[in-house]
């Protein structure tokens, strides 16, 4: 992944501060349907929870809901630039265990990268990446009924070089004794 975290961020930061209570941060993270808000004082970033932080660390500790959020948010965090690709963010995700990371950009809190968005981003690169697959499938399917010299191949081949999936090389062609792909799965 050769984007930059700056291109990933799919939603305007969302900041509240330390002081906020438990249940209003869970009111902001519903109202702006986040998983993890960002806590700052002042300009500085202060924390950070998420969902599972409410999970764990509030309802399960049996916290009253009136608790500030400093009391159970995540405060040493390891933020990313801007221009941090995604397979480097991606990576420290691993590293650290963690599903969020906050973006600075000049020292300034922009945004929040999640896994979310990574797989956003490489999904679509997926649906692409199948596409041009298929185009060229198709082009092949075309090459592929020839016999090998008309192909541009030069003499004959044992069998095509590329096949799609849900495809399977038949037995040679009697008309152009080359092997002729036949699809196995309806289109």
């Amino acid at each position: 992944m050769t984007v930059h975290v700056s291109d990933l961020l799919s939603r305007p930061l969302v900041a509240a501060t330390p002081d906020t209570s438990i249940r209003d941060a869970a009111r902001i993270m519903t109202g702006h349907r986040v998983s993890a808000p960002i806590f700052m004082e002042g300009e500085g970033l202060a924390g950070m929870i998420t969902d599972r932080d409410l999970h764990s660390r509030c309802i399960a500790a049996g916290l009253p809901y009136t608790t500030p959020v400093r009391e159970i948010m995540t405060e040493n965090l390891h933020p990313t630039g801007a221009d941090t690709l995604g397979f480097q963010v991606l990576t420290a995700m691993t590293r650290l265990n963690v599903h969020h990371l906050p973006e600075l950009n000049a020292g300034r809190v922009v945004g929040v990268v999640s896994t979310s968005d990574l797989v956003r981003f490489q999904s679509a690169n997926a649906v692409y990446l199948a596409g041009d697959i298929h185009k060229g499938g198709q082009r092949r399917d075309r090459c592929l009924h020839r016999p090998p010299a008309e192909a541009g191949g030069g003499g004959s081949s044992a069998r095509p070089r590329y096949l799609m999936p849900g495809w399977r090389v038949a037995p040679r062609c009697a008309a152009s004794n080359h092997p002729t792909p036949i699809r196995t799965t309806p289109c």
